[in-house]
């Protein structure tokens, strides 16, 4: 892997798009295996989908002309979602991967924290976890 990208809003609030992590976050170090580069798609709030197509299709081209061949998303389970990167995607030269796709969720979980993953809770539901665990590791 050669990079990494994530889409943020770039207006208002600078949260991540996807994440609920504030943008202006400081670039994690380094890990064991060394971190490539992110990636920022900046969005505006709100966002049509026109706007984000167009936005992507830029960061799509960038990728083809630093040589990438392969995308990675980490989908679970959304076939509509993955439908909809597949499509997207296709004739761009860029081939999409889904290297998490249809694992269970409990199994994975435990597979990556016991790998050293460490996340913090940016928000919850109060109707079905204490607001305590937020901003907890």
């Amino acid at each position: 892997m050669a990079g990494r990208r994530t889409p943020d809003n770039d207006q208002r609030s600078r949260w991540t798009r996807l994440d609920a992590c504030r943008a202006s976050r400081p670039a994690p170090p380094p890990g064991p295996r060394g971190r490539p580069p992110l990636i920022e798609v900046p969005l505006p709030f709100p966002c049509s989908n026109t706007d984000y197509e167009m936005r992507m299709a830029q960061a799509i081209r960038r990728a083809i002309a630093e040589g990438f061949t392969h995308v990675a998303f980490g989908d679970l389970f959304l076939e509509d979602v993955r439908q909809y990167r597949e499509t997207r995607l296709a004739g761009s030269d860029l081939d999409p991967i889904f290297p998490l796709w249809q694992r269970q969720t409990a199994a994975l979980s435990r597979r990556i924290v016991a790998e050293g993953l460490r996340a913090k809770l940016t928000c919850v539901d109060p109707r079905h976890l204490d607001r305590a665990f937020a901003g907890v590791d």
